[in-house]
């Protein structure tokens, strides 16, 4: 990928980045009132939900290792 092709991937992806946080925010205090005096349970899901991808990981993880496999038993040549 060339440079140019880069930074206007990059470019683009940062105002789209920021436009949809910006508007995310506008949103969701228009939407719930007093939100600023909630505002630890909004960080809290927020948190949890970036933590999920890593739990599946780890839970996939752990079950595959726990599944016997073929390749890890040496099979001798006659």
């Amino acid at each position: 990928m060339s440079y140019a092709t880069y930074l206007a991937y990059d470019i683009c992806g940062g105002v789209l980045w920021v436009g949809t946080m910006i508007l995310g925010g506008y949103f969701l205090g228009r939407s719930i009132p007093n939100i600023s005096q909630k505002i630890h349970y909004v960080i809290l899901v927020v948190i949890f939900l970036s933590l999920v991808p890593v739990m599946i990981s780890l839970w996939n993880a752990r079950r595959g290792a726990k599944s016997p496999t073929n390749s890890a038993v040496p099979v001798k040549e006659v």
